[in-house]
């Protein structure tokens, strides 16, 4: 684990229960306005017309700490609208998507989400293929289970909604596939 993935995930866990204006993905948008030059950092999420999606959130925390740049932010989320929200398009943008629970085999170094990995969620309804929902690993606990940090599972329509923790099964569970991971390029 990089000092960057741990500060990132401190950064989260610390903003559990801090509140953000949601959107899907293809209704959000305040983090390519951010990267385009068209908002303030300190504005995005803060307003109906400023949301974020799930995704956008680790990326958000991540422009905080200057870890990601504003160019960086804009191939991100290019690459992702040119795959069709697909998380296999981050191989090519990342390091590449291990699949997990339950077909990836044991490995040693990465059988399971590290600190500071993104998590990414398949549908069971097909909604959002698999970036359906994306959490940011928190890495195992006393009980080793994978806790995360998640924003906006579960919402529909625009809304105000709270920063959480959970865990990666506890979130599989309520409706999801599958469950894919990376380490971020701002590590």
């Amino acid at each position: 684990m990089s000092a960057r993935a741990n500060q990132i995930a401190l950064d989260a866990a610390n903003d559990v229960g801090t509140q953000y204006y949601w959107a899907s993905f293809m209704n959000a948008g305040a983090m390519y306005d951010w990267a385009t030059g068209g908002l303030a950092l300190n504005l995005v999420g803060q307003s109906e017309d400023h949301a974020i999606c799930c995704f956008e959130y680790p990326m958000l925390l991540a422009a905080r700490r200057g870890y990601l740049s504003q160019d960086d932010a804009r191939k991100i989320i290019g690459a992702l609208m040119d795959s069709g929200f697909s998380a296999e398009s981050f191989e090519t943008t990342w390091t590449k998507v291990w699949n997990d629970w339950p077909d990836y085999p044991f490995s040693a170094t990465y059988w399971r989400p590290r600190r500071g990995d993104l998590v990414f969620y398949r549908s069971n309804t097909g909604i959002g293929g698999d970036t359906n929902h994306v959490v940011l690993s928190l890495g195992p606990d006393n009980a080793d289970n994978i806790e995360v940090v998640s924003f906006g599972e579960g919402l529909q329509n625009p809304a105000q909604a709270a920063v959480t923790r959970s865990t990666v099964n506890t979130l599989r569970q309520q409706g999801h596939s599958a469950v894919k991971y990376v380490a971020p390029p701002w590590y």
